[in-house]
């Protein structure tokens, strides 16, 4: 098994070292081939090399693993004029409980949405699908129909153990909320992934060039569209955007963006999961190395 490679370890690499190490890590993998470098963001004076890979039809992108911060300080956020006017004016409206650092600690109403609170996890280095995939191209729903009497209680267990056997076929499987979290905002410590704004009084669905349809640091299409929900191996909790639901609902700039925050994690009620489910999203990963002890 290959060892842990670590943000650190892999910035270090110019781009035909970063070739060399991801082709022996595509080596290292039955039915995973090595499909190149690019030059990604420059990350502390030096440019971050993306590498990818192929496998089953799908494109990959290499994750560093080992130690790492996640989540996202509520009590040191300091949000923009333009974030707290746009805030305060869902809450008028819409009878949102708290002041605006409530609501990010899940404590507003928010139907179990809730940034996670800041913390070191380690993880292992991945292989992350650059694209997520539809919960559909995975279960068979009329499988899933017969056997939801079968599942243990909670909605989407069904659905997140049949897409974990699909992808056991090629070698992968779904991603982590804190492997997720980790591989969307790659431990900046920002609101999201690009950054800590948005582009003024929009919403993400309707704002083709914004900074969220960019690739991140390592080169995943990830939190760019609200109405993408990611579900993860934990039943319950998705990533990645809210159904569209504060987009589509007209909720406001602040809260139409809010969901493609890294930290942002959702929760919803068994009703409203069940809903998201026929339209649910997923990210493969395929693990390289485990995290280190």
């Amino acid at each position: 098994m290959p060892t842990v490679m670590t943000a650190g370890s892999w910035a270090a690499l110019d781009a035909d070292g970063a070739a060399a190490a991801a082709r022996a890590i595509a080596a290292g993998l039955p039915g995973v081939g090595f499909a190149g470098v690019e030059d990604g963001p420059v990350v502390d004076g030096r440019v971050w090399q993306r590498a990818y890979f192929a496998c089953a039809g799908r494109r990959y992108a290499l994750v560093p693993g080992g130690r790492v911060r996640l989540g996202f300080d509520v009590d040191r956020f300091v949000p923009t004029a333009g974030q707290a006017a746009s805030y305060a004016q869902s809450a008028a409206e819409y009878g949102m409980r708290g002041d605006l650092h409530e609501y990010l600690r899940g404590m507003g109403g928010s139907a179990g949405a809730v940034l996670s609170p800041p913390r070191a996890a380690v993880l292992p280095t991945l292989l992350v699908a650059v694209d997520p995939v539809e919960l559909g191209e995975l279960v068979d729903w009329d499988d899933e129909d017969e056997d939801a009497g079968d599942d243990d209680g909670d909605v989407g267990a069904a659905e997140v153990r049949a897409a974990e056997a699909a992808l056991a076929e090629v070698g992968a499987r779904l991603a982590t909320p804190d492997e997720w979290e980790y591989a969307c905002g790659a431990g900046v410590g920002t609101l999201f992934r690009w950054g800590g704004e948005y582009p003024g009084e929009t919403d993400p669905y309707t704002t083709a060039d914004g900074p969220q349809q960019a690739p991140n640091r390592f080169g995943l299409r990830i939190a760019y569209d609200p109405y993408v929900s990611e579900l993860t191996s934990e039943p319950g909790t998705m990533t990645g955007g809210d159904g569209g639901e504060a987009t589509c609902g007209g909720y406001g700039a602040f809260l139409a963006w809010l969901p493609l925050a890294s930290a942002y994690r959702s929760t919803p009620a068994e009703d409203v999961l069940a809903d998201y489910l026929g339209e649910a999203w997923v990210r493969p990963v395929i693990d390289v190395a485990p995290a280190p002890a």
